[in-house]
């Protein structure tokens, strides 16, 4: 016995269909996963962000930390900290184009903008002296690396000053130490999300229903 099937549409017309399945189904998963997947993101950058050497120096306080050498007030460390970690987290934006009937679409993260403008003036990452100078010491760490920012002055680790971890005494110069020291391309940030190919590459399978 034999079978014979005859097509009735041309191959490209079924082509055209089953593609069209497709994207409807794939927009559908797309939509249904969004939010949960945009949760994943952010809290993905939230722990990058948070576990950086940096963060836990300028959360830490005390005598040698970063909070104590850009003179952090005493008790403010971990609010100062999490506001740069909630700030650097909220900025993650996605965008995401349907499929088509060609199958062309697009789901793009985008991480911390390259112009720092939502870090710019966060509450305690600005300094007042109580000589009237403004020092923006969170700028300082992201991107004047190894520079030096302070001549005529070096810290010194002790129990006095505003942070209660160190006071800036006359001495040769003062820059941001270099295990942590950061530029517009290479600092806490960026290094944050070094060597994570394979994770981001959950993240955006997530949006498709791929366990992350």
């Amino acid at each position: 016995m034999s079978i014979s099937i005859k097509l009735l549409d041309s191959v490209r017309s079924i082509e055209k269909k089953v593609n069209a399945a497709i994207a409807k189904q794939a927009n559908s998963i797309t939509s249904k996963n969004d939010q949960p997947s945009r949760r994943k993101i952010y809290s993905f950058v939230y722990g990058c962000i948070q576990e950086q050497p940096e963060i836990a120096s300028l959360r830490s306080g005390g005598q040698g930390s970063l909070a104590a050498q850009f003179g952090i007030p005493a008790g403010q460390e971990s609010s100062v900290a999490d506001a740069i970690v909630t700030s650097i987290a909220a900025a993650t934006k996605v965008n995401i184009s349907k499929f088509n009937q060609k199958l062309q679409g697009s789901i793009e993260i985008s991480f911390q903008p390259a112009s720092f403008a939502n870090l710019s003036g966060l509450p305690g990452t600005v300094i007042h002296t109580d000589l009237g100078v403004r020092l923006e010491w969170l700028d300082w760490l992201l991107k004047e690396g190894g520079r030096v920012i302070i001549v005529g002055y070096e810290y010194a680790a002790s129990s006095g000053g505003r942070s209660r971890g160190g006071i800036m005494r006359a001495g040769n110069s003062w820059r941001v130490p270099t295990q942590f020291s950061g530029t517009a391309d290479d600092n806490f940030i960026t290094r944050a999300f070094a060597d994570r190919e394979k994770e981001l590459q959950g993240l955006l399978g997530s949006f498709l229903g791929s366990k992350f």
